[in-house]
Order: C-alpha cells, then structure tokens, then sequence
C-alpha cells in the first residue's frame, strides 16, 4: 500500500518536476539580448562591445575539463577557431533559460573552406553560459548534440 501512495505522489509531482524555469526578469533578458547581440558570429572577430560583459576571470570548461581561467584566454581560443580555414562562423540558436543565472544555448560551427562541411572541432554542441551580477563568469562547452542511430525495442533490451 505504501509503494502505491508513494507511486501515486510521484505521478502528481511530474508535470511540476518538468515545468520549466520561469523567464528571467526583463532587465535580465534585455542583458542576455545584449549580450548575444555584441558576441560575434564570425572569427577571428570583434570582441570589444562584448569585453565589458565577460568578468576577466572567465572559467571556461569544455566537456567538463578547464580550458581557460581568463577573459584573455578564452578570447584568443575564439579567435584561433577557424585554424586553418579563412574564418569560423557560429550559429547560435534554441536558447534555453536554464536557471536564473545562465542560458543554454544549441551552437553550430561553421568553417569557410572549400569542400569542408563542419567544424572538425565544434560540428553541433550545448553551451551554457553563466552570469552573476550581468558578467558572463562562466562557459560550459557541453556535449556535442549530434544525431546517434540508436533504436529501441525489444531486440535491443532498450
């Protein structure tokens, strides 16, 4: 009996556990508008309108592991993104508010050269940004999104 009342509560409490997050103030969202509007699409680019809103220490992490601890750091690492092509040119689209602080945000890396369809480094990924005080203090490059060829059913056990 109690393992059917506790079932029970379980499926009550779904629809709240999966509500999202509620939109950040308008303040807040006119930041992260500006904030996105200065960070540019193409690299090597102009980093100066979004300077003042990334803090100098910056921790940026890729797929769990730091990359870099300063603004400094993280801006060359922008800049060398196109390596040996022309430029690199991000897509940013789906943005999420993933909590009062941070957005995440579905990033798509373009190279420009000839006969190269993605970026070898960067095709599709989750970044999530986070900010204290309209600062950026912080950049997760999350798992990559790509489409994987897994099928459920019986004869795989899934």
């Amino acid at each position: 009996m109690r393992n059917i009342i506790a079932f029970t509560l379980l499926l009550a409490s779904a629809p709240a556990l999966a509500a999202p997050p509620p939109p950040p103030a308008p303040a807040v969202a006119a930041f992260y508008d500006d904030f996105f509007r200065a960070l540019p699409n193409i690299f090597p680019g102009d980093l100066v309108a979004v300077t003042p809103m990334v803090h100098e220490n910056v921790e940026v992490y890729r797929d769990g592991e730091l990359q870099s601890s300063t603004r400094d750091e993280w801006f060359s690492w922008l800049q060398g993104l196109a390596g040996s092509m022309d430029s690199a040119s991000t897509s940013r689209e789906e943005f999420f508010y993933a909590d009062e602080d941070s957005i995440l945000v579905r990033e798509f890396w373009w190279p420009y050269k000839k006969d190269v369809m993605v970026h070898p480094e960067f095709p599709v990924r989750f970044v999530r940004y986070h900010f204290h005080q309209q600062k950026l203090v912080r950049v997760d490059y999350l798992m990559s999104a790509r489409p994987t060829n897994v099928k459920f059913g019986a004869e795989n056990d899934g």
